[in-house]
């Protein structure tokens, strides 16, 4: 079995809002990833695509809160899905 390279480009654009409240738009695109198994090409090359929004909302010096969310525009090969969430960001040491 043999898979060609997936190549990935992303897009993002970022506001700050000011008080440490930023907010994110972002967009993916992969393509490539064909397998050839026995010399047969097989019909799974990938041309996915995919939408997010991410939101920054302090909580202290050291303390944030991200919410982010996630959408397939187009999916060829693979997980068409949804997915939301939230990280809890701890930092430290120097510049904060």
């Amino acid at each position: 079995m043999e898979q060609d390279p997936v190549y990935t480009s992303q897009l993002h654009a970022t506001y700050n809002f000011g008080k440490g409240i930023w907010g994110a738009i972002s967009g993916t695109y992969d393509s490539g990833g064909r397998t050839t198994v026995d010399d047969k090409k097989n019909d799974d090359h990938q041309d996915n695509s995919r939408f997010g929004l991410t939101l920054a909302l302090p909580i202290n010096r050291n303390n944030s809160i991200k919410l982010f969310a996630s959408s397939s525009i187009h999916t060829r090969v693979g997980g068409d899905i949804d997915l939301a969430g939230f990280a809890w960001q701890y930092r430290w040491g120097g510049g904060l």
